[in-house]
């Protein structure tokens, strides 16, 4: 098997089950604000949209409402509890990064969420420890759409080559970005890109639908000889 020399992660959807909470963040807030059910239909509708979506939506169709008071930091209180309290490892994320650790493969993070919620999810899960740094839209506002959050990283993975390096990630935008740039891309099954599975799944060079599947433990087991 070919040596890599690096590994980058994204975090939610990838090595977290975390990506129902973002999904349902907006319906979440404003259930705790109204104190009660919302109307009927809204919190399906809100679910099927964005985080930024759902946000506009709220304060443009409840103005004038306790409702429309939303707005980003009240969100981010809602996923720092959920980070602190709910958010769980996918099956086989421990295993995963224990098994590069201790082939000596730096790990980076390279995340859409903020910046001060990733630090609390890794904290949380017990995962801070194997990674060298995390890279988050406060530093890259673009996000993983453009390459500059992926040079950066590399950078910091030591000046790897993107073919050296493994990237495992959940969402398509994401691969397509680190496919074109030539990294090794592992991507994850994640319930909430099910629409892009063939996509990913043509793009990428290895899809898993779990971490611990028997095509993760016979590469991980491979990459271990």
């Amino acid at each position: 098997m070919k040596h890599y020399k690096a590994a980058l992660f994204d975090m939610d959807g990838t090595l977290l089950e975390s990506m129902h909470f973002w999904r349902n963040v907006v319906a979440d807030w404003m259930q705790r604000q109204g104190n009660g059910e919302l109307p009927p239909g809204e919190k399906e509708k809100l679910e099927a949209m964005s985080v930024g979506g759902g946000l506009r939506y709220v304060q443009e169709t409840y103005a004038g409402t306790p409702w429309s008071a939303i707005r980003w930091p009240g969100l981010f209180a809602v996923m720092a509890e959920h980070y602190r309290r709910d958010v769980r490892l996918k099956p086989g994320a421990r295993e995963l990064l224990s098994v590069l650790r201790d082939k000596k493969i730096p790990m980076g993070i390279a995340t859409g969420t903020p910046h001060h919620l990733a630090d609390i999810a890794l904290e949380t899960a017990g995962l801070s420890e194997y990674f060298q740094f995390v890279l988050s839209p406060d530093e890259f506002p673009e996000g993983k759409k453009e390459t500059h959050i992926f040079e950066e990283s590399l950078r910091r993975l030591g000046g790897a080559s993107p073919q050296e390096t493994l990237f495992f990630e959940d969402a398509l935008y994401s691969v397509q970005t680190a496919k074109a740039m030539g990294f090794y891309v592992i991507a994850v099954k994640e319930p909430y890109s099910i629409k892009d599975t063939e996509k990913i799944a043509a793009l990428s060079d290895l899809y898993w639908q779990e971490l611990n599947e028997e095509s993760a433990v016979r590469f991980l087991n491979d990459l271990q000889q």
